[in-house]
């Protein structure tokens, strides 16, 4: 249980990450229009309950902890951004050797 909750976790920093990235590249209305388009996506194609094909989801997760890591390099916040893609990896790690069902 303690995996996936820090695998909500992960998702919440990736996501906030992206609107930060938005902001400090184009103002606030970037970064909360950055913000809302990831999670809507992440809504859609990526969520534990969305009715997806499992390669959706994983192109999903890819396409969003990749924007997250790179929004915050492109920022010059490298060390963060290394920091979120550790975590993003030792996680999914943890969920898969622990055997957690995410939902489906």
């Amino acid at each position: 249980m303690i995996w996936l909750a820090l695998l909500f976790l992960v998702e919440l920093a990736a996501w906030g990450a992206i609107g930060f990235a938005g902001y400090s590249l184009a103002g606030w209305p970037a970064g909360a229009a950055a913000f809302v388009a990831a999670v809507t996506v992440w809504g859609i194609g990526a969520s534990p309950k969305a009715a997806r094909p499992r390669p959706v989801a994983w192109t999903v997760k890819a396409l969003v902890f990749g924007a997250a890591v790179g929004g915050l390099a492109l920022t010059g916040h490298g060390a963060s951004a290394a920091v979120l893609a550790g975590a993003v990896i030792a996680v999914h790690a943890g969920v898969r050797l622990s055997g957690e069902s995410t939902g489906k």
